[in-house]
């Protein structure tokens, strides 16, 4: 039996940042524990819940947008690959750790916060599949696909 590998994507706006989190089936928990953790702190830190709310929309709007720009349609539904999660961190000016760390943090956030809900558009995708249709899957990611 082969052995079962979970692929984690966090959607917005029916935008999913390319890169995925493979790891456990545990993820979605480890993610919601950090992204509470951003909100308390922040809490802590003075930042009122709304401001906080205000931030995270507008830094996954820029994401979201730098991504589709960079897409291979330069429109909604156009496929991110590598050369375009390049130019999204070059104009972003992060590295592509950065983005799809706060990325999912994000989304985790809006979630708690009730600002997004976990549905068709925004939230989690967990699947669960085998090691072969990881690699086939990163291959496909891997794809350089035309500009647009």
């Amino acid at each position: 039996m082969k052995k079962q590998k979970h692929i984690l994507l966090a959607f917005y706006k029916g935008t999913p940042w390319p890169t995925s989190c493979i790891r456990d089936k545990n993820m979605i928990g480890h993610f919601q524990k950090l992204s509470h953790e951003m909100i308390t702190t922040g809490l802590r830190m003075g930042i009122s819940l709304d401001t906080q709310k205000q931030d995270y929309l507008t830094q996954l709007n820029k994401f979201e947008s730098t991504l589709i720009k960079h897409s291979s349609t330069g429109q909604a539904g156009g496929i991110a690959g590598p050369n375009s999660i390049k130019k999204v961190c070059e104009e972003l000016g992060m590295d592509e750790k950065t983005i799809t760390s706060l990325w999912y943090l994000d989304v985790g956030a809006l979630l708690e916060l009730k600002v997004i809900e976990n549905d068709n558009m925004n939230g989690w995708w967990n699947q669960s599949t085998d090691e072969d249709n990881i690699d086939r899957l990163i291959d496909i990611h891997n794809q350089d696909y035309p500009e647009a």
